[in-house]
């Protein structure tokens, strides 16, 4: 009685606890270290944003080598921290962020912002989606 009793106290704390974690936001090294890792843009072609509704759409080798053509909303990874477009889970950064602009190469994928700093003005910003995103299994995912 006393072990289940000890045990369930212990799940309990644990699950609150991780209720008040806070969210990773990434950082130039955790930049370099996914960029090392390859991002999407090693496994994926055919890279475009919807700059209406700022969603990422490219087509992905899954594991046994099929294609998956994929799609996922920027605002879903990406913040705007007083004016610098971050990686972060949900950050919704486009409702700050009134004008975006999309590079993307065989090698690369660069999100352009101009966004709202905590001031007001205006700051233009960029992110490496590469460092952002990954393939799972030929669907983008932002860890």
């Amino acid at each position: 009685m006393k072990t289940t009793l000890l045990s369930s106290a212990v799940f309990a704390m644990c699950t609150f606890s991780a209720f008040g974690a806070p969210v990773e936001e990434i950082t130039p090294t955790t930049n370099v270290e996914r960029a090392a890792d390859g991002g999407f843009v090693a496994t994926c072609t055919n890279t475009s944003v919807n700059i209406s509704n700022v969603v990422l759409t490219t087509t992905c080798r899954n594991s046994v080598g099929g294609l998956v053509t994929s799609s996922i909303s920027l605002n879903s990874c990406i913040a705007n921290a007083n004016g610098q477009l971050v990686a972060r889970f949900n950050g919704g950064f486009s409702a700050s962020c009134p004008g975006v602009t999309f590079i993307g190469t065989g090698t690369t994928a660069t999100l352009i912002g101009q966004c709202h700093n905590n001031g007001g003005t205006l700051v233009t910003s960029s992110i490496d989606l590469n460092v952002v995103f990954t393939n799972n299994n030929g669907l983008l995912t932002c860890p």
